[in-house]
């Protein structure tokens, strides 16, 4: 069985190094095996041969492609709704809308604020 590139073998000397490189080893390829659990819902050699060989080839590569369309089409909706399409776009423009409606906002304040001094105004010469 060939070993994974993340799996390293350590030349030592000592037994107690053999022992704790031995241990630090096997610690990683069972924490590699868990990632691999989590991730593909496999995790032996076997299991991961048999998942890429059931969705073949030509699944894989269809796969990629309706996920390219996809961000294609998911690109061309925010640029007609919104007139921008990239990650940086649209949050500027969040941004912007933001600003504006603290500012409207700022602005409807003063406006209330100007006329309940003026309704005080009134009410002190009535």
């Amino acid at each position: 069985m060939p070993a994974s590139p993340s799996a390293k073998l350590v030349a030592v000397d000592e037994p107690d190094s053999l022992t704790a490189s031995m241990e630090s080893q096997l610690i990683a390829l069972y924490e590699e095996k868990s990632e691999l659990q989590e991730a593909l819902g496999a995790s032996t050699s076997e299991q991961i041969i048999a998942l890429f060989r059931a969705s073949g080839e030509n699944s894989f590569a269809e796969s990629l492609t309706l996920q390219l369309e996809s961000l294609y089409a998911e690109h061309a909706e925010l640029q007609d709704a919104l007139g921008v399409s990239t990650a940086t776009e649209v949050i500027a423009l969040v941004a912007r809308l933001r600003s504006s409606v603290r500012q409207l906002v700022e602005v409807e304040k003063r406006r209330l604020d100007d006329q309940s001094l003026l309704l005080t105004f009134h009410e002190r010469n009535l």
